[in-house]
């Protein structure tokens, strides 16, 4: 691995996105950091995840704008 890469890898695992990123493809962060072409990889695929993770924040306070403009009908609907 690069000096360069080395860098940037380590600043992003200290990023909470690190663990974002262990849980969207299924490893531990052990196996990522074990082996150097899944670290590569992931490294790589960061700035998909990082809007993947933006997209699902705004798609939560969407849904939470949602919920709260129809829980006056789902209230008026447990009344019958």
């Amino acid at each position: 691995m690069k000096i360069d890469q080395q860098q940037d890898a380590q600043k992003f695992l200290q990023q909470e996105s690190f663990r974002f990123c262990c849980e969207y493809f299924s490893l531990t962060p052990q196996t990522v950091l074990a082996d150097e072409t899944i670290l590569a990889d992931v490294l790589e695929k960061k700035s998909e995840i990082t809007s993947l993770i933006m997209g699902y924040c705004e798609m939560a306070d969407l849904n939470s704008e949602i919920c709260r403009d129809f829980l006056s009908c789902e209230n008026d609907l447990a009344l019958f």
